[in-house]
């Protein structure tokens, strides 16, 4: 299972340098975004509710229960979409480079859902774990100040400081990922779309 995730990660990693011609750009907003851009977003938002995270995470746990179902019902399709593309005899190299472009927009739209599907679970455990400690979402953190001699440290208080900044950080930068992940999935599948209506005229 462990290899299997970390296939599913390294895929989605790996679409958001790649196009459907399967040129690798690393230096494209895809890639800065989730690597730059979400981690100081998830900073900021853990910064700016340090009071109180999130009002009530169940709803959004049972959002990303209902999306995950969802998208699995849709991911389970792909294979029979890539049976519909095999090679035909006496293809033109035009034909050849439409069918590639095809099938690697199934690929990115796969890789894309499938990773939406994993960090939602992840969320959806952070959020059944907060309501078993609810001091990791409810807890205000400007009670905890910032201390200037070094035997005035607690390391009861600092530990439990550090895993709950820890835990709102990964669980907003889940939530993040998830959301654009699946804008990316919609954008690629709506590409398809088009290309498949294109065929038709």
């Amino acid at each position: 299972m462990k290899s299997n995730i970390k296939k599913i990660y390294l895929n989605a990693q790996r679409s958001l340098y790649t196009d459907i011609n399967g040129k690798v750009n690393k230096l494209n907003f895809q890639y800065i975004f989730v690597k730059i851009l979400i981690p100081i977003c998830s900073v900021c938002i853990v910064y700016l509710n340090r009071e109180k995270l999130i009002e009530d995470p169940k709803i959004i746990g049972t959002l990303l229960s209902l999306f995950s179902g969802l998208m699995f019902g849709v991911l389970i399709k792909i294979p029979d979409k890539f049976k519909d593309i095999e090679g035909k005899e006496n293809q033109t190299n035009q034909d050849k480079f439409k069918r590639l472009q095809i099938k690697n927009y199934l690929k990115l739209f796969m890789f894309s859902l499938s990773y939406s599907i994993l960090v939602a679970l992840f969320s959806i455990f952070f959020v059944v774990t907060s309501s078993f400690y609810p001091l990791l979402i409810n807890q205000n953190l400007n009670q905890y100040h910032l201390i200037s001699n070094f035997k005035e440290i607690e390391l009861a208080n600092t530990f439990t400081f550090l895993v709950i900044i820890v835990f709102r950080f990964l669980l907003i930068s889940f939530i993040l990922n998830f959301l654009f992940f699946i804008l990316k999935a919609v954008s690629n599948l709506y590409e398809f779309m088009l290309y498949e209506f294109n065929k038709l005229k």
